[in-house]
């Protein structure tokens, strides 16, 4: 049987070798702001979403670009930012008041590698990075029509109903339990 590990965000800021303080003032701001604004669905905790951005910070290669498409409140985009000061971050977002908030907490915690866009993926087709991520903006076989004219590397999350929709080439490369025993993946499509 194969063993699945749980993972806290303070042992993924202490694997990373950063402070969990900006991320925990990160998880502060979003979940003031989601009284006012819908970054998250109602009654939803902030950190869980974190601790699934921190792992994709694990994986992704040193200095590279990385697209989030449906950034929303910042997952995993902002959070991999905060963790990976090396990696160059472009935020895509189509509402507005969810890149408002997105400006507004970059600026906050001082993260300087992102760039936020009010835009739709399909605006980006002259864009390349090496990386895209997106974490519920859509199904996998979708995100992988869409992203794949636009990175090298896709990472997407998927969940235990679309698993088996994962086109072929897709590899899971995390596996992790949340703190309240929710089981989560991280896939990579790489060519």
């Amino acid at each position: 049987m194969r063993q699945i590990r749980i993972h806290t965000l303070e042992l993924l800021t202490s694997r990373l070798g950063i402070s969990p303080g900006p991320f925990r003032l990160f998880i502060d701001e979003i979940e003031r702001w989601n009284r006012s604004i819908r970054l998250m669905a109602k009654g939803e905790k902030a950190e869980p979403h974190v601790v699934d951005s921190l792992v994709l910070a694990l994986h992704v290669t040193l200095g590279t670009s990385v697209v989030d498409v449906g950034s929303g409140g910042g997952f995993p985009g902002m959070v991999l930012a905060l963790a990976r000061p090396d990696l160059r971050i472009t935020l895509v977002e189509p509402i507005a008041k969810k890149t408002s908030f997105l400006t507004y907490v970059s600026q906050v915690l001082g993260v300087n590698n992102v760039t936020i866009l009010t835009a739709r993926i399909e605006e980006l087709s002259d864009r390349r990075w090496d990386n895209a991520v997106c974490k519920a903006f859509t199904d996998p076989v979708s995100w992988t029509a869409l992203a794949s004219p636009i990175a090298h590397t896709l990472w997407y999350y998927p969940t235990e109903n679309n698993m088996a929709d994962l086109p072929e080439g897709w590899d899971i490369v995390d596996e992790w339990l949340t703190s309240d025993g929710r089981p989560r993946m991280l896939a990579r499509l790489h060519p």
